[in-house]
């Protein structure tokens, strides 16, 4: 049951991170080279 908590755990964060990065594009270290691309998306 440790690997299934551990699942959880990596997917929780990785909808995290990919929410905040929707959110706040220049949040991250590779997001700030994508901040321009989601931009024009959401406009």
């Amino acid at each position: 049951m440790k690997y299934a908590k551990w699942i959880f755990v990596v997917l929780l964060i990785s909808s995290l991170t990919s929410f905040v990065e929707k959110d706040k594009p220049t949040g991250g270290l590779n997001v700030g080279d994508m901040a321009p691309d989601f931009k024009i998306q959401t406009m």
